[in-house]
């Protein structure tokens, strides 16, 4: 007979695991066996992870060292420093003190390092990068046709020669080799933005690092040489650095 609430598809099913000759058994739970611990390979894990660490710590500890060493203030000519003519400014009083040295250097920065050696930096970076020698030969070609000034030029080159003879003889990318092949060769002036952007491609800089160096390094010969023709103390020369912190950061966000 059917219980009370059933039908004749419900008697037919199976009744649930575990009703056995008219009673339910409780289902016994499965237990499963701890798995053992490899220690000698977790030890093995942990020394490889440990290791891993180190060789970055190294890196970021070498990519640290290469900015500061990029822009030090005697490379790449030791302490002397084209001046770009501000002579001229000085001489006519232009710049004189420490407001109107500040105001000469940031707007060198705004309207003029932006839009030609910073931006020369930043398309030598990007084609280093790609290890594009052609695009290398061809931008300084172009910036060689750019600078009218035959000083300005011609010291161009100077900085940028020596700066590529120095780093040449530690860094070992071939794109920096290839390069200074071609200037041996007489295929290439090496102007000095090219150089900066190349060397700091070659050393592992980001594209923002480099930029920043490179600005920095402009700004720091510039108010070089404004604290010695003006003449003005080395600490408002340090003020004029400190108050140049952020416009060189806009600048290379632009």
């Amino acid at each position: 007979r059917l219980r009370h609430g059933t039908t004749k598809g419900d008697a037919a099913r199976p009744r649930a695991a575990g009703a056995i000759a008219g009673h339910e058994e409780a289902i016994r739970p499965i237990r499963m066996r701890p798995r053992r611990l490899d220690r000698r390979r977790l030890r093995a894990d942990r020394a490889a992870g440990d290791r891993r660490d180190r060789r970055g710590d190294r890196l970021r500890a070498r990519r640290l060292g290469a900015r500061p060493h990029l822009v030090y203030p005697t490379v790449p000519i030791g302490r002397f420093n084209p001046s770009g003519g501000l002579e001229t400014f000085v001489q006519q009083r232009v710049v004189h003190d420490e407001a109107t040295l500040h105001e000469y250097v940031a707007v060198q920065l705004a309207q003029n390092w932006v839009y030609n050696d910073g931006a020369y930096a930043s398309l030598a970076f990007d084609a280093a990068t790609q290890n594009d020698l052609p695009a290398l030969l061809a931008l300084d070609e172009k910036i060689a046709a750019a600078k009218a000034p035959r000083e300005i030029r011609e010291a161009g080159f100077k900085l940028g020669v020596r700066l590529l003879k120095i780093f040449a003889r530690h860094e070992q990318a071939e794109i920096l080799q290839s390069f200074q092949a071609a200037l041996s060769a007489q295929q290439a002036k090496g102007a000095f933005p090219l150089a900066f952007g190349l060397v700091a491609a070659c050393m592992g800089l980001d594209k923002a690092q480099a930029l920043y160096a490179f600005y920095y390094n402009a700004a720091v010969g510039t108010v070089t040489n404004g604290v010695k023709l003006i003449p003005l103390s080395q600490m408002a020369g340090q003020d004029i650095l400190f108050a140049l912190r952020e416009p060189i950061a806009q600048a290379v966000a632009e």
